[in-house]
C-alpha cells in the first residue's frame, strides 16, 4: 500500500511537469539520454544506516519540526553535508506538498531524491508521545524513518522503502522500536534485522 501511494504521488508530479512541457525534439533526446546502472533488485539497507543517525528522542511535535530534527541527525552524522541542508529541506518539503508521507499505524515515511546527495542515506526517530505529521488515518506519527536519494540515480530507492515498510509492518517489530530504551538498542533492532 506504501508503496501504491508512492507512485500515485510521483505519478502526480510527472503529470504537472508534463503539462509545463512543450519541445518534444528534446523530451525524446532526454529519455533515451538517462543513463542507468543495472541492479539486482536488491540493497544493502545496513550500509544505508548509520548509528549516529538514530534517535529514540525526538522533540517536535509537528512535521515541520520532526523534519528538520532528521535533517540535523543526518548532518551531525556526517551524512549530509551542512552546506547541502536547505537543499535537502527544499526537496523534502516539496515532497510532502504533493502527498503526505505519513502512513498509519504510527509510521512516517519522510522521504525525497535530491541533488544533495549521491547515494542512499536515512536516519530514524522515535516520538513515542506522537507528533501530528498529516498521517493518512489522522493518528500521531511515533516512528520515523527519513530517506534521501539522489535525484540523478533513485534505482534503489523504491526497494529500500519496501524493505524498510515491510520491516514496520510488523507489529511486534514497532512495538520493539518504540520500546527501544537509547540509540544503541534502536540502530541494533534495524542493522540485525537487516544483516545479510
Amino acid at each position: 500500500h506504501t508503496l501504491f501511494y508512492e507512485v500515485l504521488a510521483e505519478l502526480e508530479k510527472v503529470m504537472r511537469n508534463l503539462q509545463n512541457l512543450a519541445d518534444k525534439k528534446s523530451i525524446g533526446r532526454s529519455i533515451f539520454d538517462i543513463k542507468t546502472k543495472p541492479t539486482n533488485g536488491k540493497t544493502n539497507v545496513c550500509q544505508m544506516i548509520t548509528p549516529l543517525a538514530v534517535t529514540t528522542h525526538l522533540s517536535a511535535d509537528k512535521k515541520e519540526g520532526i523534519i528538520e530534527e532528521l535533517v540535523e541527525l543526518l548532518v551531525k552524522a556526517g551524512c549530509l553535508a551542512q552546506s547541502e541542508k536547505e537543499v535537502a529541506l527544499k526537496d523534502l518539503y516539496e515532497r510532502e506538498i504533493n502527498m503526505s508521507t505519513g502512513m498509519q499505524d504510527g509510521i512516517a515515511l519522510p522521504h525525497a531524491k535530491t541533488k544533495a546527495i549521491d547515494r542512499i542515506i536515512c536516519a530514524i526517530g522515535v516520538k513515542k508521545e506522537g507528533a501530528d505529521f498529516d498521517s493518512i488515518d489522522g493518528k500521531p506519527s511515533t516512528i520515523f524513518v527519513m530517506i534521501l536519494a539522489s535525484a540523478e540515480s533513485p534505482e534503489s530507492y523504491l526497494q529500500f522503502m519496501a524493505e524498510i515498510t515491510k520491516f514496520l509492518m510488523s507489529e511486534e517489530n514497532r512495538k520493539n522500536v518504540l520500546s527501544a530504551e537509547d540509540n544503541r538498542v534502536l540502530y541494533e533492532l534495524f542493522s540485525s534485522h537487516f544483516k545479510t
